[in-house]
């Protein structure tokens, strides 16, 4: 998935580089809808020192919304938000030492906000930086034995349900690219390639509900491509495509009485497509 979605950005990025520019670039706002695929994972070892590795992939429908808003001839401002508009349950497995040894319900949604400045080296090609705001909250429920599927106990009792969420602040620094100028009587291309660093992060979970975790160990990579077409002066209908990797890349333990409690490394990785409309209607 990797390998086709960094393809099919650079395929974008050639494209675009046959079209020529306009001296007016408008601004403009936009709205889509797609499918959002996230991917977790998690990566430790357990108190008596197996290696284990959890993993969960959902797809749900998505909602994408933003604009971009002249300021001057140097710079621009570009708001991007998504949110997954229903959670959708899906399978989590966990393994120890490679075995499989535990399964369990998995939930997810996520949104995510972005605020880039654009310096403008000219109107197509911009340095774009400024903060991302993700925010990733899961549900785990309904453990079960793999071995015959049995319920898995706790002690005797039921697991009941648990809810972990990661608020993550990044500052981001990348490069974004606009072929044309919008609603230019033909095809426009955008693509951008940023990578942000998390400046601060709060991890809560129900199951030690006195613990915060506020590791900023790791880093962040967004891709974004949108592909264009002018329906009527000032609309423009398109496919866009995105990907974002998100990585923690330490083991946190905070003592608590005789226990240990452990925020293990973990990696969301999430691909957004669908179609948008991009409008303004003040453009002459």
């Amino acid at each position: 998935m990797k390998k086709i979605l960094f393809s099919s950005v650079t395929a974008l990025t050639l494209l675009s580089s046959v079209a020529t520019a306009s001296d007016k670039y408008n601004g403009f706002s936009y709205i889509g809808f797609g499918v959002e695929t996230a991917t977790y994972q998690e990566i430790g070892v357990t108190k008596e020192g197996k290696a284990f590795k959890s993993s969960a992939t959902s797809s749900s429908p998505v909602y994408i919304s933003g604009s971009l808003i002249n300021i001057n001839n140097n710079f621009d401002f570009t708001i991007d938000a998504s949110s997954t508009l229903m959670a959708t349950t899906t399978d989590e497995k966990w393994q120890e030492d490679g075995y499989l040894v535990q399964a369990n319900k998995f939930d997810s949604v996520q949104s995510d906000l972005k605020f880039l400045l654009h310096y403008k080296m000219n109107n197509n090609h911009r340095i774009a930086f400024g903060p991302n705001y993700n925010m990733f909250s899961m549900k785990r429920h309904t453990y079960t034995n793999p071995a015959d599927g049995s319920e898995k106990l706790d002690n005797g009792d039921s697991i009941g349900l648990n809810q972990e969420d990661i608020a993550t602040l990044n500052m981001m620094l990348g490069y974004w690219y606009e072929s044309k100028p919008f609603s230019n009587g033909g095809m426009r291309v955008s693509v951008s390639a940023l990578y942000g660093m998390p400046i601060w992060n709060k991890a809560t979970n129900t199951s030690t509900a006195e613990i915060e975790f506020s590791s900023t160990d790791g880093s962040t990579i967004n891709l974004n491509g949108y592909l264009g077409f002018e329906l009527t002066k000032g609309l423009e209908m398109g496919a866009f495509v995105g990907y974002s990797i998100k990585d923690k890349s330490s083991t946190d333990k905070v003592q608590v009485n005789a226990s240990s409690i452990t925020w293990p490394e973990n990696e969301l990785e999430t691909v957004r497509y669908g179609i948008s409309f991009v409008w303004n209607f003040d453009a002459k």
